[in-house]
C-alpha cells in the first residue's frame, strides 16, 4: 500500500490525472515525474494538464526504481499503461488509497488498484490487479472485482456481487446483491441491474436493458 515518498504518475492524458494527484497529495506522496506516455515531449497532453508534464524521453534511471501511479480509468487503457510502463522497466505498482477511502481490513487488494475519495470497501471484498474504484463509490461485502475492472463515480454494488475482467460500472449504477457483470461490459450511469449482464454488453435504464450487444469493451478496447 502507498503509504507516501515520490512516485511517478505514468499515461496523465487523461484530466482524471487531477484527482489522482489530490489523492497523492493527501497521502503526502510527492510526484516526482508526471509522463506523457503517447510519445513526443509531453505537449499533446490534453485539456488542462497537470504542470511539468515530460515525454518518455525524460525517464531517467532513478524514476525506475519509484513506484507508478496510472491515473486512467478505461479498463483497456489502464492495462495497456501499466505494460507499457512495465515494458520501459518501471517495477512497482502498489496499490494507492485514498486517506479518507475506507477499506475493510479483511479486502484484498492487489497491484496498481487505486481507490478514490470518500470510496467504501467492504469486508471480504477482492480488488484484482489494475481495479480502479472512483470517488464515493461502494463496493460490498463478498464482492469479486477482477482485473481492470473500474466502477465509476458513487456506483453502488451490493454484497457479492462479481465483476469480471475488463467491465466498466457507470457513475451511480446500482448492481443487485449476487449478480454477476460480465467481461468487457459496460453498465451506463444511473442504470439498476437486477440480472446478470453478459459479456461484452452495454446495459442502461431501471431495470438495465440491453442496449447494445457485441462491444470490445469501454473506449474501445478490451481487456
Amino acid at each position: 500500500m502507498l503509504t507516501g515518498g515520490d512516485v511517478v504518475l505514468f499515461a496523465v492524458a487523461s484530466p482524471l490525472s487531477w484527482d489522482v494527484l489530490g489523492v497523492l497529495t493527501r497521502l503526502g506522496c510527492t510526484v516526482a515525474v508526471a509522463i506523457d506516455n503517447r510519445g513526443g515531449d509531453g505537449a499533446a497532453v490534453e485539456a488542462d494538464p497537470l504542470p511539468g508534464v515530460v515525454g518518455l524521453d525524460a525517464i531517467e534511471a532513478r524514476h525506475l526504481a519509484l513506484p507508478v501511479v496510472v491515473p486512467l480509468a478505461t479498463p483497456g487503457f489502464r492495462l495497456l499503461a501499466v505494460d507499457h510502463a512495465r515494458q520501459l522497466g518501471f517495477s512497482s505498482f502498489p496499490p494507492v488509497v485514498d486517506p479518507s477511502a475506507v477499506v475493510d481490513p479483511s479486502a484484498e487488494l492487489g497491484s496498481a488498484v487505486l481507490v478514490g475519495a470518500g470510496a467504501v470497501v467492504a469486508a471480504r471484498a477482492t480488488l484484482a490487479d489494475g481495479v480502479f474504484v472512483n470517488r464515493s463509490a461502494s463496493v460490498g461485502h463478498h464482492c469479486q472485482l477482477d482485473r481492470y475492472v473500474a466502477v465509476g463515480p458513487g456506483a453502488v454494488l451490493a454484497g457479492v456481487v462479481r465483476v469480471e475482467a475488463g467491465a466498466f460500472i457507470g457513475a451511480g449504477a446500482v448492481v443487485a446483491p449476487g449478480r454477476r457483470v460480465g467481461p468487457n461490459s459496460v453498465v451506463g450511469a444511473g442504470a439498476v441491474v437486477v440480472d446478470d449482464v453478459e459479456a461484452n454488453t452495454v446495459v442502461v435504464g431501471n431495470p438495465a436493458r440491453v442496449l447494445r450487444a457485441g462491444i470490445i469493451g469501454h473506449g474501445d478496447v478490451s481487456v
